[in-house]
């Protein structure tokens, strides 16, 4: 659906496809000549942190740490993250309340589901429990925000853009970056500390994400059959002893990333949910119908409520975490008629084919129905793709699917959101440098329900 079209990004070639046939072909059939993400030095600097994270490995080092690091994210080991996850929603239902009683139920989003994932996270990837929901102090979430914020590092990257050859240059001869340090020493710091901590005193009952990376080496779970997991791709892919850095790597990534896409998310979906009350009383209706007032809602539940995914597909669609995803050619190839050479960056638009009419009718209109059952047997799976797509797709996406849900089905069968009377009429402005973002806050009302 369109024709590629070509151009020049940081004096690199570039071919940006929305054709289905060829995009099947280029992040999935013919893995072998696009295995790598376009990762850019000046993102990853001279710091040894990021060169270990697996999202930018290449290669032979790609499979094998990915091939490690998956057995981390099967189902049965996510269901036992659930009664972790519920500590800490049920401390956010507290604040809410809180909230409600203080402010009329004036809610900041962002804030309030950033707090939250991070809590969330910090437990279950290292077992720390951080409280920063209700000690909002915490230098954590600071860091973890200015990583993404890219305002204060614009004036370097219109300099990257329009200069390329410059600020390569720039970069050999006098270190230059594009990211400070300073995120990533703090960060590296603390995980260091949490790792040789583990490493005298391992954590046996129900691990968590770092102890099964430590494990990982000796697991014996068998994920070759899970397809969405395991890909052709990986075949090649050893087990391996991830090193103390490769350990922090992963963590950081884990721990930022997660922590960034899923809050931002969760704005999107209460923002949605306010705005469409007709689609959030279906929604709290199939919850209450599945688990009432039940205190723990448990892996099954969730799988018995798919219209809470339905709402969180047509969220992810309309406000796609990344605002494109990208491989690089490393060998020349013949792509539906089109001669790609090597050194070519190829980008999925996410977000242009998320508002492709042919795809979905009325693209500017928040409907769940989008994602039934039957509406997605109809449509190239291609079509959707807020976590990439092929053997380089997001490996954290299970974890962030069932967490997003577990906050819904909690919150949904509590709480009622609304659009603020001063709100009402206004439209949502997006910030896509990066990752996708709402430019000012936003703020739902939300009130108890009455059962």
């Amino acid at each position: 659906m369109g024709n590629p079209f070509s151009a020049s990004f940081m004096g690199f070639p570039e071919l940006n496809v929305c054709d289905m046939d060829m995009l099947r072909q280029i992040f999935i059939e013919d893995f072998a000549a696009f295995p790598n993400r376009v990762i850019s030095d000046f993102f990853i600097g001279n710091q040894t942190i990021r060169k270990n994270m697996v999202n930018v490995m290449t290669d032979q080092h790609w499979k094998d740490l990915r091939r490690t690091i998956t057995p981390a994210f099967t189902p049965r080991r996510l269901e036992k993250m659930l009664p972790i996850m519920e500590r800490c929603i049920r401390t956010a239902e507290r604040i809410i309340d809180d909230c409600i009683s203080r402010s009329n139920g004036l809610l900041d989003t962002k804030k309030f589901f950033s707090n939250l994932t991070m809590d969330i996270i910090a437990q279950c990837a290292f077992g720390v429990e951080l409280s920063i929901q209700e000690h909002q102090d915490s230098l954590i979430p600071y860091h973890a925000n200015k990583i993404f914020n890219l305002s204060f590092v614009g004036f370097r990257i219109m300099f990257l853009v329009l200069f390329p050859n410059i600020a390569r240059l720039a970069e050999r001869i006098f270190k230059f970056q594009l990211i400070g340090n300073s995120c990533d020493a703090f960060f590296e710091d603390i995980l260091r500390k949490i790792v040789e901590e583990r490493r005298k005193c391992p954590r046996e009952k129900d691990p968590d994400f770092l102890q099964l990376l430590m494990d990982s080496k000796e697991d014996t779970e068998v994920i070759d059959r899970d397809e969405e997991l395991m890909h052709d791709a990986l075949a090649s892919g050893k087990k391996i002893a991830l090193t103390d850095m490769e350990l922090i790597a992963q963590g950081y990534l884990f721990l930022v990333t997660g922590y960034e896409t899923t809050a931002n998310t969760l704005q999107f979906i209460s923002y949605c949910l306010a705005s469409n009350p007709q689609v959030q009383e279906i929604a709290h209706a199939q919850v209450m119908d599945t688990v009432g007032h039940k205190k723990s809602i448990g892996y099954a539940d969730l799988m018995k409520m798919p219209y809470l995914e339905q709402v969180m597909n047509e969220t992810l669609r309309m406000y796609p975490p990344v605002p494109r995803n990208d491989r690089k050619c490393e060998s020349d190839i013949t792509v539906g008629g089109i001669k790609i050479e090597k050194g070519t960056f190829v980008y999925l638009p996410t977000y242009a084919i998320h508002y492709n009419e042919h795809f979905y009718p009325n693209p500017e209109k928040f409907d769940p129905e989008r994602f039934s059952r039957s509406e997605k047997a109809n449509r190239d799976p291609v079509a959707f793709a807020p976590f990439g797509i092929g053997p380089r797709n997001c490996i954290g996406l299970r974890l962030a699917q069932m967490e997003i849900r577990l906050i819904l089905a909690h919150l949904l069968r509590s709480f009622k959101f609304s659009v603020p009377e001063e709100f009402q009429g206004k439209l949502l402005e997006l910030d896509t440098r990066g990752m996708t973002r709402p430019k000012t806050p936003v703020f739902v009302t939300v009130s108890r329900r009455n059962h």
